[in-house]
């Protein structure tokens, strides 16, 4: 028996690529094995690009450099004022207030009230 395998990208549309499977699947005596590792980090690198924008100061180009830097949100955050700054276009301004607004801790006053 053949085997047919199928690589998403981000930019297909799951219904379509649905159809075509099950097209192939009712159609064509084959098994079919659907390879999805592209889009996977695709959507795990839109997240953390996310999370990162959330940061003072950092928007699309910033985020994708501190990712590029350090590979993962949590090195981003864990990283030294210093090594911060050693990403293109982030000075010492920015990196302290990205390390102030990851370790700086919320006051009770400031917490609101849960429930009615």
């Amino acid at each position: 028996m053949r085997a047919l395998l199928i690589r998403t990208k981000k930019e297909h549309k799951p219904h379509k690529s649905a159809e075509i499977i099950f097209y192939v699947k009712t159609n064509l005596p084959i098994n079919i094995f659907v390879d999805d590792r592209e889009c996977k980090s695709a959507v795990i690198k839109s997240r953390q690009l996310f999370i990162l924008q959330g940061l003072p100061g950092v928007g699309r180009e910033r985020a994708d450099r501190l990712l590029d830097r350090f590979g993962s949100v949590e090195a981003a955050i864990s990283a030294s004022s210093s090594d911060v700054q050693s990403v293109n276009g982030i000075g010492k301004s920015i990196a302290e207030k990205i390390k102030l607004a990851v370790s700086e801790r919320v006051s009770p006053y400031f917490t609101r009230p849960v429930g009615p």
